[in-house]
């Protein structure tokens, strides 16, 4: 602001001095030309605001299940309760990136993927859907998580998930499974249940707190098995490690797991 207004004070002291050519005085409006510079910071500032989509918050329980309900949320990026969805519809134009409480999601999905959402402060659920790829590409952490009796799902996706900081963790029930992406997962509250699939590889490299029980068990065509940071089972809550009913497992990795169940060589 200083810069520009010295020089229009100096502009109007040497105008003051050329006295006769008070004519010239009318020019002065010519100086407000200045302060449009200002104003064209204001517009590049807009702009940028204007290209993101607004940002709501809704407080209380939600649930979403057609495009009438989906066209309501459009916007959304917190809920202040528990969000259920069912069917298709409900996916559709998802904004939300928080819910405080609890999410569920369940009913005919060819596929399921929330790429916005970020935090879950309560239990992720997923089940008894049609989806064959489940997938939260951007969720960090969450109270809980747990699918499972999703009969088609071949692939289940949670690659940045760091924390589940209030329950457990399952994926039960899912017996064509073939993909299981927990790679950043490092701490679960209570217990970790891995069990039935058509996976061959587990790999769990950032894993290395279980509060509870884990076990990974009746993964009938599970060859390998990889839990190299793995430090503590059952220290919170008690549990024990369990990993039974694995007849192909071959390959364990983990100085905690080697001389568990399936894995005695």
């Amino acid at each position: 602001m200083r810069s520009q207004l010295f020089p229009s004070l100096a502009l109007i002291a040497l105008l003051g001095c050329e006295g006769p050519a008070g004519p010239a005085g009318p020019q002065g409006p010519e100086g407000p030309q200045g302060p449009q510079g200002p104003a064209g910071e204001g517009e590049g500032e807009g702009e940028g605001e204007g290209e993101g989509e607004p940002c709501t918050t809704v407080r209380g329980n939600v649930t979403i299940e057609n495009s009438l309900d989906a066209a309501a949320m459009s916007g959304v990026c917190v809920v202040e309760g528990d969000l259920v969805l069912i069917g298709a519809a409900a996916l559709e134009g998802f904004t939300v990136q928080t819910v405080t409480g609890t999410l569920d999601i369940r009913g005919f999905m060819p596929t399921i993927s929330v790429p916005t959402l970020v935090s879950v402060g309560g239990s992720v659920t997923v089940t008894a859907t049609t989806a064959t790829s489940i997938a939260f590409p951007a969720l960090a952490d969450c109270g809980g998580l747990f699918v499972g009796a999703c009969s088609a799902a071949e692939e289940v996706r949670f690659p940045v998930l760091r924390t589940v900081h209030d329950a457990g963790l399952g994926i039960t029930g899912n017996p064509v499974v073939a993909v299981v992406d927990l790679g950043a997962l490092e701490t679960v509250a209570l217990g970790f249940v891995i069990n039935s699939g058509a996976m061959t590889t587990l790999d769990f490299p950032s894993l290395r707190t279980v509060g509870g029980g884990m076990g990974i068990d009746s993964v009938t065509q599970l060859v390998t098995l990889n839990l190299p940071v793995l430090e503590s089972v059952g220290a919170t809550f008690g549990g024990t490690l369990d990993i039974v009913g694995n007849p192909a497992l071959t390959t364990c990795t983990g100085a905690l797991i080697v001389n568990v169940g399936d894995c005695v060589q």
